[in-house]
């Protein structure tokens, strides 16, 4: 985990909110409430190390791998 992604993340929180911060005055409280759910979800993958995670790609060799020397060995 690299503290410095956590930083990075939560200064450009900030900076999101205070540009917005006339816009969210406004708005009813479901979406405040919506808008930082989000930027909580976003706050979750800086947490992992996110080089060593395989990508969608892995999953679809994963998924289809197997279908795909089932078909190869049909003649």
């Amino acid at each position: 985990m690299n503290w410095m992604n956590i930083v990075i993340f939560c200064t450009s929180s900030l900076l999101i909110l205070i540009t917005d911060w006339k816009l969210i005055k406004k708005v009813t409280k479901l979406e405040k409430i919506l808008f930082s759910i989000l930027l909580l979800l976003a706050l979750i993958p800086t947490f992992f190390n996110l080089d060593n995670v395989p990508g969608p790609i892995t999953f679809i060799e994963l998924l289809f791998g197997a279908f795909g020397n089932f078909m190869e060995e049909l003649p």
